[in-house]
């Protein structure tokens, strides 16, 4: 069972890797990830990645926490990423904690589960 600190804690892990984003802050930004994900990516290629794939995490403009699952060390956040045109996406990050923070070790987005763009090379499950 989460405390509401892990909750507090795990929410503002990743609006802040999203603020750092929209800004084109790529150091705070990869400084969010996991420890697997930093060294999976340079810096560079981070900002490439998120860039070319994650469009919709840089022109979003304003978000809703939808639901927040944690059981142990690992989270599930389900967050709706509001568009300048009106569409709302969605990004399922998954999150652990390392080291006592919580870092941010995949997100993958999609209008709906069945298009799906994912960071960390899984897919949700179908359903």
């Amino acid at each position: 069972m989460s405390t509401t600190s892990d909750r507090r804690a795990i929410i503002d892990a990743v609006l802040a890797q999203l603020a750092a984003i929209r800004r084109g802050g790529w150091g705070a930004a990869h400084g969010h990830l996991s420890e697997e994900l930093q060294r999976r990516w340079s810096l560079e290629e981070f900002a490439e990645v998120a860039r070319s794939g994650y469009a919709p995490l840089i022109d979003s403009v304003g978000q809703r926490v939808e639901r927040l699952t944690v059981e142990g060390d690992v989270a599930q956040l389900r967050l709706a990423l509001m568009q300048a045109d009106g569409t709302t996406l969605v990004a399922h990050y998954e999150l652990r904690r390392e080291g006592g923070a919580w870092r941010v070790a995949g997100i993958a987005l999609g209008a709906s589960v069945t298009a799906v763009v994912s960071m960390n090379g899984h897919h949700p499950p179908a359903g």
